[in-house]
């Protein structure tokens, strides 16, 4: 009798922490761009190229994380092509809500500097 309940404890503890753990961090969508110039996010400079960039909501904010996505094949001709995902930056932004839903991620630049990122999909701009 008191193994059932030694079980049932267990099982509950491990359930009361997944619970947790999926509320400290909040995975949201992803968006892709491409930049035709350098530009700055945060403290990064961010090189020319293709991005992911994915939202993540947790009790301490909210920030995006910035992956630059690299091309390759495996080295003859019609080849399948590949793409490697390397995270190069996460940085913390605000939220403002929008009044309809983006058609396509958008980026806004004040100078080289990124200011505001809009992915397609969802209805809130992301403010650096």
């Amino acid at each position: 009798m008191a193994r059932k309940g030694s079980i049932a404890m267990i099982a509950a503890l491990v359930l009361s922490l997944a619970s947790f753990a999926a509320a400290q961090q909040k995975m949201g969508k992803t968006g892709h761009f491409t930049l035709k110039a350098p530009a700055q996010v945060g403290s990064v400079t961010l090189p020319a190229g293709a991005y992911d960039v994915t939202q993540y909501s947790s009790p301490t904010g909210h920030y995006m994380e910035f992956a630059r996505l690299t091309e390759g094949n495996f080295g003859y001709e019609g080849s399948p092509t590949f793409w490697d995902r390397q995270v190069v930056a996460r940085v913390d932004c605000t939220t403002q809500p929008l009044s309809e839903t983006v058609d396509k991620t958008v980026i806004e630049k004040e100078g080289i500097r990124i200011a505001v990122l809009e992915i397609k999909g969802e209805n809130i701009s992301h403010n650096f």
